[in-house]
């Protein structure tokens, strides 16, 4: 039986984190959730999955909801995502949905519009701001509100 049955949303919410600083390894996302790696190794397995699957699963999310918005590069998206170059980026895409990025934004152009539900916790700013302040996605990736 698992521990704690929201471990599974503060490693994805970590991960999400910790891609803005890189590649969001394990050792980062264990500091981050200050445990130790093994630890979180357990807290994971217990959930029948492994550290991989769940930060392949929140990179596929951004990504998904990144291409949705045609002024994000291919390589801005990559940088976002924590990966070295934007050929890394469109290998992991192709796996997990069997199609290139490029060929994603095509087949999204043929389909009426619908609403994105899905808010990345990159943003520091609402998708209102960020259009009247003219911003790039990295720059609103980095971009840190003052209150």
């Amino acid at each position: 039986m698992p521990e704690d049955p929201g471990v599974l949303p503060s490693v994805r919410k970590a991960v999400a984190e910790s891609m803005r600083d890189g590649d969001p390894n394990l050792a980062r996302v264990a500091k981050k959730m200050a445990m130790s790696r093994r630890t979180l190794q357990r807290q994971i397995k217990e959930h029948a999955t492994n550290f991989r699957k769940v930060m392949d699963d929140t990179r596929r999310r951004f990504a998904l909801s990144y291409l949705k918005d045609r002024r994000n590069t291919l390589s801005e998206i990559a940088f976002l995502l924590g990966y070295s170059e934007a050929a890394a980026f469109t290998r992991a895409f192709k796996r997990w949905t069997g199609l290139t990025p490029v060929a994603y934004r095509r087949r999204l152009r043929r389909q009426p519009p619908t609403r994105n539900r899905f808010r990345p916790i990159h943003s520091r700013i609402s998708a209102a701001e960020s259009s009247v302040c003219g911003l790039t996605l990295i720059e609103r990736a980095c971009f840190v509100r003052t209150r």
